[in-house]
């Protein structure tokens, strides 16, 4: 759990430039991509991971800007996706005090969270959704980039054997 702002920024700004990566992953064609009808599509669940960077921020008292709206192509979203991440951050910087990240706030009807698992829940959101991204990039025929360690594209592109 985090104890300062500086603690959440260090990671946030990692972790948004891993979901860049990911969503710069997405052809327009994969854009388009669902597993199932009844599912997500990357388009969707790439718009969700974006505004949640606004919806769940406001939720908490923070101003992290104007009502998102869908966007219908890729570009159009990572350019969304970094303006938002830039807002939240301000936002938070801004906001929030170190010692204010201890006391609970009332998100979605429950009283028990804190002004730090917000942040751990945007991020841990983030995360989640990412994740799913990249196994439909990868069953829609691209390429999926390492986060954590290098994917297994990435060892192939190498010259390695991908790790079993």
């Amino acid at each position: 759990m985090f104890t300062s702002i500086d603690q959440f920024v260090s990671l946030w700004e990692r972790e948004a430039a891993d979901t860049v990566k990911v969503f710069e992953a997405i052809s327009p064609e994969i854009f388009r991509y669902a597993a199932a009808d009844y599912r997500r599509s990357v388009a969707r669940l790439s718009n969700h991971i974006t505004e949640t960077l606004q919806e769940m921020p406001s939720e908490a008292g923070l101003d992290a800007g104007t009502a998102y709206h869908e966007l219908d192509t890729i570009d159009a979203l990572i350019h969304q996706y970094k303006a938002l991440s830039d807002k939240l951050l301000y936002a938070v910087k801004t906001g929030w005090t170190d010692h204010m990240l201890a006391e609970q706030i009332m998100m979605y009807g429950q009283n028990d969270w804190t002004r730090a698992s917000v942040l751990q829940s945007l991020i841990l959101h983030q995360c989640h959704h990412r994740g799913q991204l990249t196994v439909l990039i990868r069953l829609a025929g691209g390429t999926v980039p390492g986060i954590y360690g290098p994917s297994y594209d990435e060892w192939k592109m190498w010259g390695q054997e991908p790790h079993k």
